[in-house]
């Protein structure tokens, strides 16, 4: 199924579930600024906290993806707080 989609955004969204084992919304909601390289890791935004340290979670995902979504956002020209995922209809937002 990943290999079939035509958009390399897509592809990677595919991929990002698959590694990282999360909901779509959270993938959708990812920003540049989500990467931790350094952990090698996606800083993942809980939408339903259960307490204030949960906000945040790291999934840890491959180097390889890491670099390819840094390429991809380099390659967009996305700026630090934009969103990966973006529309017509949403603009700037998911």
């Amino acid at each position: 199924m990943i290999k079939a989609t035509e958009r390399t955004m897509h592809r990677l969204q595919f991929e990002t579930l698959r590694q990282g084992r999360t909901h779509v919304t959270k993938i959708l909601r990812l920003r540049l600024s989500d990467l931790v390289e350094a952990e090698g890791a996606l800083r993942l935004t809980n939408l339903k906290p259960r307490g204030r340290d949960q906000r945040l979670r790291l999934v840890y995902v491959s180097p390889d993806l890491l670099s390819r979504l840094h390429a991809l956002a380099t390659e967009a020209r996305l700026g630090a707080n934009a969103f990966f995922s973006r529309s017509r209809q949403s603009g700037p937002n998911p």
